[in-house]
């Protein structure tokens, strides 16, 4: 069992230690105050003695605080320093924060779906960061979690422990054999004591905080260790009854799934989908991880082109020439009658007779189809609006003229149909389709380690 030490006013390095602000499984966090400067404050956490006897975990105990400092994440706990003095005292030293835990603020129950969502997606952006680095946290909870004002932000999120809960060996595989974190957060594979950890172990612990902040309790629940493994290995993930939206409640039932592969893959992923639940930014989620009521209503991603609007036939130009042309077939069509009718009367007069039907050159269907110059009207493009073809479904077509002229015989003259601009007959095209668019009271949970 690990002994807390008081350490305050001795000096390490450059800082002076003023008095605790709280003990966990590894070390003890005072208040501390710079030397040489009066004034700069920080907080200094000291490794327990007992932790500190092995030379492995000090090592490791530096090098990953200082591997989390180096993300540089402003959701990340800010670390300056470090060391270990002549007496074997491990030490780091990060920024002073003022605010609470989120473990305080759930103490006073849920919390509102708006505000769940804005915590979660920093703590979300948090991961994302360390994971890049290859670290994983392995005790995330509501006491590592802390939440400071700003002046743009009132509820800033900044992470707590990293670099002290995951201690990875050269090789890059995690210590097998030993349970490490706190039972209520533990992911399944870290009570399996499985030694490829990754950072999928952080998104179920950040699944069992989503849970309680938006139910006011855990999912699970047990009265001893053996009773937390059971738990997380084998019994169902409870409903959440009332949570809204739906896309939420899925993403925590994801998240706590008991297969890691079943899980989002990233830390990434996790805060792009909170994101897109609270309205401030569109998820990258495919139907085979994002509910497909989401993605119905899900706008394009950001990354997207607007997709450009299909070319709508031009406008009839040209509809004058063909009115000008059905005139002189009309003008050509009597001069042809009055020529024949002479004729026929000079026949008449040399006593020949007979009688000639004289019909109009065009067809009904053939005038229309010239007046309307070959144009093509384009039934799905829209009626009217900035940068629509106009209505030319309401423009009326003209009517053809057609007349028949009974004064004797003669033969039928040939249909003559201009070609359109194109060059080839007008033809309407198929119809377009439109685009469619640990509840309050219940006993603190202690790290295993």
């Amino acid at each position: 069992m690990n002994v807390p030490v008081d350490h305050s006013g001795q000096v390490l390095g450059n800082w002076r230690l003023l008095r605790p602000l709280g003990v966990g499984g590894f070390g003890t966090v005072y208040e501390a105050e710079h030397h040489t400067i009066p004034g700069r404050r920080s907080a200094v956490k000291v490794l327990h003695p007992q932790m500190a006897l092995n030379a492995d975990i000090k090592r490791r105990f530096i090098n990953e605080a200082s591997a989390a400092s180096r993300a540089e994440h402003e959701n990340i706990v800010q670390i300056f320093d470090g060391g270990v003095t002549a007496d074997g005292t491990c030490y780091v030293v990060m920024e002073l924060l003022q605010g609470k835990s989120l473990e305080h603020l759930l103490l006073q129950g849920p919390l509102p779906t708006a505000r769940t969502l804005h915590i979660a997606a920093q703590v979300a952006a948090a991961l994302a960061a360390a994971h890049n680095l290859s670290i994983v946290h392995r005790d995330l909870k509501p006491d590592n979690i802390f939440v400071v004002a700003r002046q743009t932000n009132p509820e800033f999120v900044k992470v707590l422990d990293f670099g002290i809960a995951k201690l990875q060996d050269s090789s890059g595989a995690t210590q097998a054999g030993m349970w490490m974190g706190t039972p209520p957060y533990m992911a399944p594979e870290q009570w399996q004591t499985l030694p490829d950890l990754d950072g999928r172990a952080d998104l179920y612990a950040l699944g069992v905080i989503l849970f309680r902040c938006l139910m006011g309790r855990l999912p699970f629940s047990a009265s001893s260790q053996y009773g937390w493994l059971e738990a997380h290995l084998y019994e169902a993930v409870p409903e959440l009854v009332g949570v809204s939206p739906p896309a939420l409640a899925e993403l925590v039932r994801r998240l706590l799934s008991k297969r890691r592969e079943d899980r989002p893959a990233t830390a990434t992923e996790v805060m792009r989908e909170l994101l897109h639940i609270k309205g401030e930014a569109p998820t990258l989620a495919t139907p085979a991880t994002a509910p497909a009521a989401a993605l119905a209503a899900a706008p394009p991603p950001a990354a997207t082109l607007p997709l450009a609007p299909l070319p709508l036939a031009p406008a009839p130009r040209r509809s004058w020439l063909g009115l000008i042309g059905v005139v002189a077939l009309l003008g050509l069509a009597v001069a042809l009658g009055i020529w024949q009718l002479g004729r026929s009367g000079h026949q008449a007069q040399r006593g020949g007779a007979g009688s000639m039907a004289l019909e109009q050159p065009a067809s009904s269907g053939d005038l229309a189809a010239i007046a309307d110059g070959g144009a093509i009207v384009d039934e799905a493009a829209p009626a009217s609006g900035p940068g629509s073809a106009p209505d030319l479904a309401a423009t009326p077509s003209p009517t053809p003229a057609s007349k028949r002229l009974t004064e004797g015989g003669g033969k039928r003259a040939p249909s003559k149909r201009p070609p359109s601009p194109n060059g080839k007959t007008a033809t309407q095209p198929p119809e377009v389709a439109k685009p469619t668019g640990e509840t309050p009271g219940q006993r603190k949970h202690e790290p295993i380690y």
